[in-house]
């Protein structure tokens, strides 16, 4: 997600799931069905790999975002 000028805080929309199963015929994902979960390494993986990739240098600085493919929206910040 887009960062304001001079503000240090990221933020990443992560998923835990692959595929939905809301079965939306609008969307994609949703006409896939439901997959899987991911693992918990698996979503760990995801903030990691965008940390690495992406900054910012202090994990304080993140918020997590878990929305679309049916997931709930719900915000964490670290």
């Amino acid at each position: 997600m887009p960062r304001r000028v001079r503000n240090p805080r990221v933020t990443y929309c992560i998923s835990s799931q692959v595929g939905c199963a809301m079965g939306c015929t609008f969307c994609a994902t949703g006409s896939m069905g439901i997959v899987r979960n991911l693992s918990a390494g698996e979503i760990v993986g995801q903030v990691l790999g965008l940390m690495r990739d992406l900054g910012p240098a202090q994990s304080s600085q993140v918020t997590l975002v878990f929305m679309g493919m049916g997931e709930p929206s719900t915000t964490w910040k670290t």
